[in-house]
């Protein structure tokens, strides 16, 4: 009963705190301004009660979102998703751009930001992202491979053209001297053997 309550006041004191005149992108840009800047209760303003508990995930001192950036975005019914990058500035190496998508759902006649689903699209855009990368490297890979195959099988079968042809001439030079040989041997043959000489 106590966290129902809880609840209860929290969305009371959301819904109060709303702006019924920002639209969902200017809502996006506060959200992730305040996130940025680590004011969380700002950032909490705008929302949706349900996923308040997932603004803990930002405390984490580990990642800074150092600058975000908004592409397009897609409406349906009262939903609207906004293509986001997140640049995550990192203490050793270069920034990290995250690929996510900000989800907006509209309650109480107002737009606030849905955080589970924005956080959960978070991983599926950086391992789609990450698959795509994946299967660049493997079609490359095959391309060189099939490149370097062609390239084998072509000198495989030119060697091979060239082994026939030489033993083919060998074969035939062979045959040749094998052939002299037996004329030769049939002329001795001849020369020695007696002839037939008929009795008077």
């Amino acid at each position: 009963m106590k966290k129902i309550l809880i609840s209860f006041l929290l969305a009371l004191s959301l819904t109060a705190c709303g702006d019924k005149s920002l639209t969902p992108n200017e809502v996006a840009e506060q959200f992730w301004q305040s996130a940025q800047q680590g004011k969380l209760e700002s950032a909490k303003q705008l929302v949706s009660w349900q996923t308040v508990g997932y603004l803990k995930y930002f405390r984490d001192d580990k990642f800074t979102i150092k600058r975000v950036e908004f592409g397009e975005s897609t409406a349906q019914d009262e939903r609207v998703e906004i293509d986001t990058i997140l640049i995550i500035e990192k203490k050793q190496g270069s920034d990290v751009r995250l690929p996510t998508k900000t989800v907006l759902i509209k309650t109480e006649n107002v737009w606030r930001v849905q955080l589970k689903q924005t956080l959960a699209a978070v991983i599926n855009q950086t391992i789609n992202a990450a698959a795509n990368q994946f299967n660049r490297m493997i079609q490359e890979g095959m391309s060189e491979l099939n490149k370097a195959l062609s390239g084998s099988i072509n000198e495989i079968s030119q060697s091979l053209e060239e082994g026939a042809k030489e033993l083919g001439q060998t074969l035939e030079g062979n045959a040749k001297q094998f052939g002299d040989s037996l004329n030769q041997l049939q002329q001795e043959l001849e020369k020695n053997i007696p002839k037939d000489t008929k009795s008077e």
